[in-house]
């Protein structure tokens, strides 16, 4: 999660502190946002930093807050750019900017959070004009929309996760920078939606012919058509459409004999492309223009992982390392044999100072081994679930990880740049603190108490699970073996076991279980039979679980401490081919 930031050319002093959040204002509450914080230029140099605080809604009375924390280096007299994810608790209260240059507070600004941007779903448009998205607004589901510039795209995928659907018309791919490029892409093919909308004389979209489903074609005109035909999808012409050139394999809906919307799967996200405007008339008028939309939106995206459940299941408590119990005892033995010792004699003036060193040495080496204690106990228990984008080469990875420290205490935990990571219950003891090396969460524990975080990634992974048309054979390409493999669909599931890398399952039509049946027989991974929820969530289509060994750990602890890793769950969208 490392943070993004650019520099400007030199500017005169005396600009204020500006704070962009969300998507033009629409954000999503538990879920990262980007926030774009942009420096004036200032008369100040050195070592500086710049601190959010998001109201959480957490257990302790009071205004609890977590503070995200973005180092940097200031540079006098040059305007700075700095972009970084916040989660968002308890929208009552605003975000608050504070920037500190030379250990002295120098900007703050508040950010207050509209409550009526705040969406259960959000559709966002790329456009210089604010138009287009009202037939979505008048959705019986409450759907927030926000236009944006190309600029205000964010550079990590994981900050689209606010965003069920993502609209660009007339966007110039050479307004966005690689990074922003990137993160679009990854985020379509991780599971995103996006509609592209390319009438004629849109800019050529080639930087993103990877995840498009047709190509523009020539300009052309849908013909007028007194009587059109019953059950006519687009309305009749005339008006001007780019007469699109679907790729193998893309849907293609017509108009006048000409494709005009073409759709297609990439990874596990989906794309259209419209060789129309859809504000523009006859459209503006067209009864059906509500149904166009709404399909475009698309149902509510579901993850198979339930973070919550898999945290909920993964242990709250650490085990104490047996070394130091017998560091402990040690200790405690050593210091009472010097008591005994220096007390067997009786009492005298130096037995007594004696006897007062021994008791201020023990009181510093206890000190000292109670922080060692708490180290060496404090732990993280993690588990990885890796979800497969079909027919791509990448994977979506989210970590759930659990840290406790023994009796209480501080921690500090360092996840890898890369990955997005915010805490899965709320937590208003918490620093984040983001560098383009690491983020590391620094945070305190009461006594008996567990804090359980998420981090999000994408990996390289090429997995691949097909079913035979008549459903009795199971062809899978793991890459490495599998244990305890199972295939979900809907509330039914077969028990495999272990899988090759490379292997054929011949299923037995009466081997299917149903969610509710015996689950005893078989050795079954955690995550199906945990003692609340289960982890994943029944699929609609069918889904390959099974574990396999996991990869570099995500979380690690910064002062040592214990480390248990889960083996990483797979899950593997099965085609039917």
């Amino acid at each position: 999660m490392a943070a993004i930031c650019g520099m400007h050319p030199t500017a005169a002093y005396g600009d204020d502190l500006s704070a962009r959040l969300g998507f033009g204002g629409a954000v999503r509450v538990g879920v990262p946002v980007p926030l774009t914080v942009v420096l004036p230029p200032l008369p100040y140099a050195g070592p500086g930093r710049i601190e959010v605080d998001a109201p959480v809604l957490g257990r302790t009375e009071g205004e609890a807050v977590t503070t995200t924390v973005v180092p940097f280096v200031a540079v006098a007299g040059v305007r700075r750019t700095f972009e970084t994810p916040i989660q968002l608790g308890d929208i009552r209260r605003p975000l608050e900017v504070r920037v500190s240059i030379g250990g002295r507070e120098r900007l703050r600004q508040a950010v207050p959070i509209d409550p009526q941007k705040v969406g259960g779903r959000v559709a966002v448009e790329i456009s210089d004009s604010a138009s287009g998205l009202a037939p979505l607004g008048g959705l019986p589901e409450r759907v927030v929309t926000a236009y944006v510039g190309p600029e205000a795209l964010p550079r990590r995928w994981q900050e689209y996760a606010a965003i069920d659907l993502l609209v660009a018309r007339d966007l110039d791919p050479a307004r966005l920078d690689q990074a922003q490029r990137d993160a679009l892409v990854m985020w379509v093919r991780l599971g995103g939606r996006l509609v592209v909308i390319a009438p004629p004389g849109a800019p050529s979209l080639d930087a993103l012919d990877d995840i498009l489903p047709a190509s523009i074609g020539t300009p052309a005109v849908v013909a007028s058509e007194p009587s059109p035909p019953a059950g006519a999808s687009l309305p009749s012409g005339p008006y001007p459409v780019d007469a699109l050139r679907p790729h193998p394999g893309a849907s293609a809906r017509r108009a006048g004999g000409i494709p005009v919307i073409a759709g297609a799967h990439a990874g596990a996200g989906w794309v259209q492309m419209w060789g129309f405007d859809p504000g523009a008339p006859p459209f503006a008028g067209w009864p059906g223009r509500t149904a166009l939309w709404q399909a475009a939106l698309g149902p509510a995206g579901v993850s198979p992982v339930q973070v919550d459940a898999a945290a909920e299941q993964l242990p709250a408590a650490p085990a104490i390392d047996p070394l130091v119990h017998a560091e402990v005892g040690g200790a405690v033995l050593a210091y009472l044999a010097a008591l005994y010792l220096i007390g067997r004699h009786g009492l005298t003036r130096s037995r007594v100072l004696a006897a007062a060193a021994a008791v201020l040495l023990a009181a510093a080496v206890f000190w000292r081994l109670a922080g060692d204690v708490r180290a060496r106990s404090t732990s993280v228990v993690e588990a990885t679930f890796l979800e497969q984008a079909p027919d791509t080469a990448a994977a979506r990875a989210m970590t759930v990880g659990t840290v406790a420290v023994p009796y209480g205490g501080r921690y500090t935990v360092r996840v890898p740049a890369g990955s997005v990571v915010m805490p899965v219950t709320a937590s208003g003891a918490l620093r984040i603190v983001v560098t383009d090396e690491a983020t590391l969460l620094d945070g305190v524990l009461e006594n008996g108490e567990a804090r359980a975080f998420a981090a999000t990634a994408a990996v390289a992974s090429s997995a691949r699970a097909d079913l035979s048309p008549d459903g009795r054979a199971l062809r899978v390409s793991l890459g490495a073996r599998a244990r305890r493999a199972e295939l979900h669909w809907g509330h039914r599931w077969y028990w495999i076991g272990d899988a090759g890398p490379d292997s054929t399952i011949v299923l037995d039509p009466k081997g299917w279980e149903s969610g509710g049946g015996e689950t005893t027989a078989h050795d079954r991974s955690w995550v199906f039979v945990g003692p609340n929820d289960d982890a994943i969530i029944s699929p609609t289509t069918p889904l390959f679980v099974g574990e396999i060994q996991p990869g570099a750990p995500v979380f690690q602890l910064a002062d040592g401490g214990g480390l248990d890793r889960r083996p990483t769950i797979l899950l593997l969208p099965v085609g039917r081919r």
